[in-house]
């Protein structure tokens, strides 16, 4: 749907809004259904007895603690978005250089979790022995939950592992992922607040509507309409 570097935070706070608004949204979704589960709702969603435009979210954030040092009033909006969103289906995945930088109100919400080899085995919160017996010499090595060795890796489809070439391979991985998926469904666009706004790119009044429509709100990019014949003119 979108990718945001560090400098871009008007559209970091708009994306973090948009997944705000898909969980308030499933609530009132599964609610109303009577869904119980993820399960349920893509069962009903493949059988058209449900709309929405999401399947599985994922909002991934690389560098946790410097997100929230320059964007901090993100932070509690996160954790609030980590504790509930993932029964709805949106997953909150994040990187951080050290356990004690994600505070336990979020790492309790953070279900599943790896750790690479940290610079001092003693930070380790899943096993500091394991964490000593990791080679320093094996990029990618970690720990699982379960005390477990692991081995991340990029993927690459040219056959070469220099780093020199990093971003043509990953290029490439993308290019033959967006010829096989010509044909299904993409993940959508992070929709802005425009700049302006013309009374033609309203759209139109309803008759059972009350009020006047004077712009879009932020949170949802619906029309906000001013009733100058309510109780609070």
């Amino acid at each position: 749907g979108a990718v945001y570097s560090r400098s871009q935070g008007p559209e970091i706070r708009r994306l973090v809004r948009e997944m705000q608004s898909i969980v308030r949204k499933r609530i009132d979704l599964f609610r109303d259904h009577g869904i119980a589960n993820m399960a349920e709702f893509h069962q009903r969603r493949r059988r058209g007895e449900i709309t929405d435009d999401y399947g599985e979210v994922f909002l991934v954030i690389d560098n946790w603690t410097l997100l929230t040092q320059e964007l901090d009033d993100l932070a509690s909006q996160l954790t609030e978005l980590a504790g509930a969103s993932l029964h709805y289906g949106v997953h909150l995945v994040i990187t951080s250089n050290r356990w004690m930088d994600i505070r336990m109100n979020l790492r309790d919400n953070l279900g599943g979790r790896g750790e690479l080899r940290l610079n001092d085995p003693l930070d380790s919160e899943i096993d500091r022995k394991a964490a000593e017996a990791l080679p320093d010499d094996v990029p990618g090595r970690g720990l699982s939950r379960e005390r477990e060795h692991l081995q991340a890796a990029l993927p690459r489809l040219d056959g070469r592992s220099d780093i020199g070439g990093l971003n043509a391979g990953i290029e490439a991985l993308l290019q033959v992922v967006e010829e096989r998926w010509q044909d299904s469904p993409r993940a959508l666009p992070i929709r802005m607040l425009p700049l302006q706004l013309q009374a033609s790119d309203l759209p139109p009044a309803e008759s059972d509507e009350r009020g006047v429509m004077v712009g879009l709100e932020e949170f949802r990019l619906e029309p906000v309409r001013v009733d100058l014949f309510g109780a609070h003119p």
